[in-house]
């Protein structure tokens, strides 16, 4: 290969790796707000709360915009197991926080918990609303 040609694949190549990273984080982004919002949609079923479906519509968008990012991440086994345990961490976390908002009897360790699940899901949307 001359000179002239490696001058020129060098930057594709390193803008392909660049691009393959970016796409692992945004599956990896995509899975935690996967499992935080299947979290929340649950809670919100259980509390008989109207908005629940309206909330299980941007699950199922988040769902879609994972699972299409995910395709993209060619027979990466490890990867996809890591991203299976995030998101179902984050669905644990999430439960555990909308748990400690709804029912405990410490009202500032309630606050405290709502305000982290809040916080929480604003980036969530603001991942997919972007």
């Amino acid at each position: 290969m001359t000179a002239a040609a490696l001058l020129f694949a060098l930057p594709l190549t390193i803008a392909a790796r660049a691009d393959t990273i970016s796409e692992r984080q945004l599956s990896a982004d995509y899975a935690v707000c996967l499992g935080r919002l299947t979290a929340v949609t649950e809670h919100m079923w259980l509390m008989q709360d109207p908005l629940a479906d309206a909330l299980a519509l941007r699950r199922d968008w988040v769902k879609a915009l994972y699972d299409a990012t995910r395709l993209l991440l060619p027979g990466d086994t490890p990867l996809r197991e890591q991203h299976m345990m995030l998101r179902i961490r984050a669905r644990r976390d999430q439960e555990q926080l909308l748990e400690a908002g709804a029912f405990s009897k410490d009202s500032r360790r309630a606050r405290m918990a709502e305000a982290t699940a809040t916080r929480q899901l604003f980036t969530c949307h603001q991942l997919v609303t972007r």
